[in-house]
């Protein structure tokens, strides 16, 4: 497929799900990311994930976590039915990336399977590696 309005070069893999491409919303948006990918589950199946990247730090204090929580409930309370959300910091993957063996335990959400990190493909570990960067603000 030819290039994309939302920066997408040609040829280059369409994204991962029903999320934005990486860095197409530079603000982060998560709201309305999510309202629209809910807008479009067809009621049932897993046709429509909603793909998540937290750094580990987004999760420190009760605050925190209760908005997290109150994220997950609204999302499927407004029609979502599958949630993908990886934990993980820009550093931690980039290390990850450099030498996939040393986190032989890593596990990641990649296009709709789970997989250890230092088994995937040069081209599946770029496509984690990029998202949790623009999703983590790195």
């Amino acid at each position: 497929m030819g290039a994309t309005p939302n920066g997408r070069h040609a040829y280059e893999p369409i994204d991962h799900g029903a999320n934005p491409h990486p860095g197409f919303r530079k603000d982060g948006a998560l709201t309305a990311m999510s309202n629209s990918i809910c807008a479009i589950q067809p009621g049932y199946g897993n046709t429509a994930p909603v793909q998540l990247e937290l750094d580990p730090g987004m999760g420190r204090g009760e605050e925190a976590v209760k908005k997290i929580a109150d994220y997950i409930l609204t999302l499927f309370q407004q029609g979502g039915t599958l949630l993908n959300i990886n934990i993980i910091d820009s550093r931690q993957i980039l290390e990850a990336d450099k030498d996939p063996d040393k986190y032989p335990d890593l596990v990641v959400r990649v296009t709709g399977f789970t997989a250890y990190f230092c088994s995937l493909t040069p081209e599946f570990r770029k496509l984690v590696v990029d998202r949790i960067l623009v999703q983590g603000g790195a």
